[in-house]
């Protein structure tokens, strides 16, 4: 697999998160519609990014340090979307107890 197609992949992961979680119940709209702009953002990212160099050839071009911040920013904030979701529609349920 090109190393573009393994990252959207990656990035796609907390995405469907999101979509998992929505299906669950409780993640507003506006969390969904963040996460897909971000999603968006993180793909055109992935294959609009010129080769990423290796280690001991030139430095890396602004656009390499531009995707590390959009991937992981998406990354936390679609996390924490799915995490908020999550949170709030496991609220009424019962816990878990040891014996």
């Amino acid at each position: 697999m090109a190393p573009a197609g393994l990252a959207a992949g990656l990035l796609a992961f907390p995405y469907l998160l999101v979509l998992f979680a929505r299906t669950c119940g409780d993640v507003p709209r506006a969390g969904t519609w963040a996460a897909s702009v971000l999603m968006v953002a993180e793909l055109a990212f992935t294959f609009g990014l010129p080769t990423i160099p290796r280690g001991g050839e030139e430095k890396a071009s602004p656009w390499v340090g531009a995707f590390v911040v959009v991937a992981l920013g998406g990354w936390a904030i679609q996390s924490g979307v799915t995490a908020w979701g999550l949170f709030r529609v496991a609220g009424g349920q019962s816990t878990v107890t040891l014996c």
